[in-house]
């Protein structure tokens, strides 16, 4: 060994010269290589220990060296089938499935061919590179000459890319296309305006401040911790100035802010990540952090885990997580509460069933119990008892 200084090159130089087609180097060529180069047969698996990143496979090697993309592409010319990403993954060694996934593709040397995420090597004969339900029905679209029957799209990309036919429907029932009587579908023309309409005041998570300006309520779980984008209310994108088919940036006071609201969605308006203002305001996992739409800049308020525990009373409670504040009293929660939800009745008894069912109506029936039920007096009793016996 000492005798030749370039030994480990020389012999790992002729073991890839031996690969066939398939990145294989079969055992006996392993053999052969080192055996021409002095090695006893008891120490081969040594000295390829040695030399690092030979992968052992069914019938010998694959030199399993390089960057991710150049190890895939390894185990995709080896194994010649499709490999899904989780078992891509389990060769690795890696459980960052998220990250490779995008890796491979935006690459452009992989396919993906469906949408369980199975790759190919890009131009490998026989398959089609799957880019989203959204272009596949575009592209089917064009190719039956700009109109394609429903029931075509929805069989076609069922077959071909394994997608679920209600995933299709509901692409296809986004804006971003149109269905005539006959059921024939055609790419809206971008020129044509979309009206939606939507009504901030019956959105669950979006309260009103005093000074008429609204503001929305996030959970600080692990997703927003960590930077990702999320869903918002349509109607509080709208507030923003964001309307379907826009992506706009607003100015807050951590920095700009992305709304988009694609017009393929099915799950309508995203917005960007939040993380630069969980930073600022020190929110921690559970505390929720309020986004106000106030002009000509966003602000973030933060309400923590503590403040919301400490808080007295139900009423009292449900005033901190409607963004309402702190209040000393349920009179002064009442109140805030009120103003929170738009409602201007002065007697108390009315403003909490008017919240209650306020409340209700927006789907947020787990805090409209927090609001103490009314007590009614005996002449109320009576009365509403009296309404059970009437013809």
């Amino acid at each position: 060994f000492l005798a030749e200084r370039h030994l480990k090159r020389l012999t790992l130089e002729a073991i890839l010269d031996r690969r066939d087609e398939r990145g294989l180097v079969p055992h006996i060529a392993v053999e052969e290589v080192l055996t021409q180069f002095g090695f006893k047969l008891e120490v081969h698996s040594e000295w390829l220990n040695f030399l690092r990143d030979f992968l052992p496979v069914e019938g010998g090697y694959v030199y399993f060296k390089g960057s991710i993309p150049e190890k895939v592409r390894t185990l995709l010319r080896f194994h010649d089938r499709p490999i899904a990403i989780e078992e891509i993954m389990d060769l690795l060694g890696s459980d960052s499935i998220r990250s490779v996934r995008q890796r491979l593709i935006d690459d452009s040397g992989f396919w993906r061919i469906n949408k369980q995420s199975e790759f190919v090597i890009a131009g490998t004969p026989g398959y089609d590179e799957y880019t989203g339900i959204t272009d596949e029905i575009v592209q089917e679209i064009e190719a039956c000459g700009g109109e394609a029957a429903f029931d075509h799209l929805v069989e076609k990309l069922c077959r071909v890319y394994g997608v679920k036919e209600n995933s299709v429907v509901a692409y296809i029932n986004t804006p971003m296309f149109t269905k005539d009587s006959s059921g024939f579908v055609r790419v809206r023309d971008s020129e044509v305006a979309i009206d939606v309409s939507t009504d901030i005041t019956k959105t669950a998570s979006c309260y009103q401040k005093p000074d008429g300006s609204w503001f929305w309520r996030v959970l600080v779980d692990k997703d927003v911790a960590r930077g990702s984008g999320r869903l918002v209310p349509n109607s509080f994108a709208q507030e923003m100035g964001c309307s379907i088919g826009d992506k706009i940036e607003v100015a807050t006071t951590e920095g700009p802010l992305t709304f988009s609201w694609p017009l393929a969605s099915t799950t309508g308006a995203s917005i960007g990540s939040l993380r630069t203002a969980l930073v600022s305001c020190r929110a921690e996992l559970g505390d929720y952090l309020f986004v106000c739409a106030t002009n000509p800049t966003v602000t973030f308020e933060r309400l923590s885990k503590h403040t919301l525990e400490s808080a007295k009373t139900e009423l009292q409670r449900l005033c901190l997580i409607i963004g309402a504040g702190i209040a000393d009293s349920d009179d002064e929660a009442t109140q805030r509460v009120a103003t929170a939800l738009g409602i201007t009745n002065s007697n108390a008894e009315e403003i909490l069933v008017e919240c209650k069912r306020r409340l209700n109506a927006r789907g947020e029936s787990d805090l409209a119990e927090m609001i103490p039920s009314r007590t009614l007096s005996m002449d109320d009793y009576v009365a509403n008892m009296g309404k059970l016996f009437e013809p």
